[in-house]
């Protein structure tokens, strides 16, 4: 059964007492934060600064009251790639270890980089030397990276891989041969990398992939692009086996546009379902969708809001009682707002709520939402005057 709904005004929420800021200085100019739960240790918050040529990806370990309980640098350099739509992320495995990457330019070129992963056996405080996961050595775009952990430390990565694009560039939006290609990997704990293959030949050139673990298997979300420059959301899932699906479309949205909206999906998993969010201007103004799923069954489908200001940039989590959560950059008067939506198993809208008030354009970067001992946890950048940025960190109970 599908259940369409259209969220009023009446259902949000805004400056509740259940949601407060946590305390976090990232240093000047942090930008593109991304979270993590690690079950015996607490939350991961990664994020970027810059100094002049030089790029530092660092993290901080913090408690579940968002008291920090150390913090270190991942790695830094002077060739790196650091973007607001394109960021580094931490995964944590089922053997305790970190996994994490940057992006490093391989070429003068903008949109030519590569693919740095990393992985550490002690929680921060050493770090391996780098792998690449992609072995094609062109000097194309690579990125736009999701992970998942496998069984005995592995790591399921996938990405946007341009080196069917013939350039440097966007696939051929931006003048080079081909489109990027949406690929896979697995590294082991020795850094090998294992199972690499192309899923999608044809994908959209700088939306955000995303990936959760549903069982035994893994499924992941990206923006698909058909000949007729066609992107809506494509789905995919991987086995037991490592044998992925073909990619399916998990709405018929039918969004004709002739470049990447630079504003891709988000799915994540609760009890025995899945829940996907996307951003979507096929019938103007921008909507963002949602639906929730189980087996191969859509149970769910809703728009949590539609308006000339909604700029998107969603992600989810699952939550309380086999729930979930979306969080996007919405409408709020003459501002742009990161909101907050909590989803019953049904698909039924439990409440929206206003988290904080942002400035609109690219400086608030893509938040990023955590599911955390009975908690929400979300992360975005805030600009700190001209040409200056922070990280915001909040906790928002249910």
């Amino acid at each position: 059964m599908r259940l369409w709904m259209l969220i009023l005004g009446m259902t949000l929420l805004a400056g509740s007492a259940d949601a407060r800021a946590l305390a976090f200085d990232g240093g000047p100019g942090a930008t593109t934060p991304s979270l993590a739960a690690d079950p015996s240790r607490g939350i991961v918050l990664t994020w970027q600064t810059r100094s002049g040529d030089e790029a530092q990806l660092n993290y901080a370990l913090m408690d579940a009251d968002g008291r920090e309980l150390r913090r270190g640098v991942i790695a830094s350099g002077q060739d790196w790639f650091v973007n607001w739509a394109d960021f580094p992320s931490l995964a944590v495995l089922d053997t305790g270890d970190w996994v994490s990457f940057w992006l490093q330019k391989s070429a003068p070129d903008t949109y030519a980089y590569d693919i740095r992963v990393v992985r550490s056996s002690n929680g921060g405080g050493r770090w391996t030397e780098p792998v690449t996961p992609h072995l094609d050595g062109t000097a194309t775009e690579h990125g736009f990276v999701s992970m998942q952990p496998l069984p005995e430390g592995r790591v399921q990565l996938l990405w946007l891989d341009g080196r069917n694009s013939g350039g440097a560039g966007h696939g051929d939006e931006h003048g080079s041969e081909g489109p990027m290609s949406l690929r896979s990997a697995v590294l082991d704990r020795r850094g090998r990398v294992l199972e690499s293959q192309e899923l999608d030949g044809r994908a959209c050139s700088c939306c955000q992939t995303d990936s959760a673990a549903l069982g035994d298997e893994i499924h992941a979300v990206y923006r698909d692009r058909s000949i007729k420059e066609i992107r809506d959301i494509g789905l995919l899932r991987r086995n037991p086996n490592g044998e992925w699906s073909r990619p399916q479309r998990a709405h018929r949205d039918n969004w004709q546009i002739s470049a990447c909206p630079v504003n891709g999906p988000a799915i994540a998993a609760s009890g025995e379902q899945l829940i996907v969010a996307w951003p979507t201007l096929a019938q103007a103004p921008m909507a963002v969708r949602y639906q929730v799923r189980k087996d191969t069954r859509v149970r769910a489908e809703a728009i949590l809001e539609q308006s000339d200001a909604v700029l998107g940039r969603v992600d989810a989590s699952p939550a309380a009682d086999n729930g979930f959560a979306i969080s996007w950059i919405g409408a709020h008067g003459s501002a742009a707002a990161l909101k907050l939506a909590e989803i019953d198993p049904s698909g039924a809208i439990r409440r929206i709520r206003i988290i904080a008030t942002l400035a609109p354009g690219r400086s608030t970067g893509n938040p990023r939402l955590l599911w955390y001992r009975n908690a929400h946890y979300l992360t975005w950048t805030e600009s700190a005057g001209p040409g200056q940025t922070q990280v915001r960190l909040e906790r928002v109970d249910p």
